[in-house]
């Protein structure tokens, strides 16, 4: 009430919700639930679009990702929709681009309502920093090994989805970057003391690529 954009006060509020959920969950009924994740939600976005710096906000920013999959209704009902929409224009894209790595492997949740919304925070980071989630993606698409668990069709969704989202960015930094995804991909399986050799070799025709660009 004396400072509504204090993003420290923002953070305790939303910390302590997030904290009474997560240790009264199985005490707590559906309703009581989904308030206090409602209240954790609202403290969160408004400590994260004031918080001062991406560093300062950036466990807000994961413990909201981690409260968004374990709270469907916050993703289902169309009031709470429509609060996650509020939020999601109020968070800069900067914010969000600090944890892409946590938001691309999220793409293989099988709650679709949650998939669907990291898919929507990616597309915003695609269309003004590319750089920062194609290469996550390639590498993605390019993995070798599958996790049983997960499901061969929530796999196939999460590529497609995946592809979709690379489409979104710079053909020329798309295609870098699926350059780097495989060469990676290809020394993750050279012994060990090859692996320098590789890293090597990647960086002398990085270097030439630099040098080339800037005499054009």
């Amino acid at each position: 009430q004396l400072d509504s954009a204090s993003h420290r006060a923002w953070h305790a509020w939303g910390l302590m919700n997030y904290r009474i959920r997560q240790f009264n969950k199985d005490r707590l009924t559906a309703e009581e639930n989904n308030a206090f994740a409602e209240r954790a939600q609202q403290g969160f976005f408004a400590a994260i679009s004031n918080s001062p710096s991406t560093a300062e906000a950036l466990q807000d920013i994961l413990r909201l990702i981690h409260l968004w999959g374990g709270c469907l209704p916050l993703l289902e009902r169309t009031a709470h929709r429509q609060h996650v929409a509020d939020g999601l224009r109020r968070v800069p894209v900067s914010s969000w681009a600090a944890v892409v790595p946590q938001l691309v492997g999220h793409l293989y949740s099988a709650v679709v309502p949650f998939r669907q919304l990291i898919e929507q925070i990616l597309s915003r980071i695609a269309h003004v920093m590319p750089q920062c989630v194609v290469f996550p993606l390639h590498r993605m698409v390019l993995k070798d090994s599958i996790d049983e668990t997960e499901g061969i069709r929530v796999i196939a969704e999460s590529e497609s989805v995946a592809n979709y989202l690379i489409s979104l960015c710079e053909p020329k930094i798309a295609s870098d970057a699926r350059a780097l995804a495989k060469t990676l991909a290809a020394s993750a399986v050279f012994p060990l003391e090859c692996v320098a050799m590789v890293l090597g070799r990647l960086t002398s025709t990085v270097s030439q690529a630099m040098k080339l660009q800037a005499r054009g």
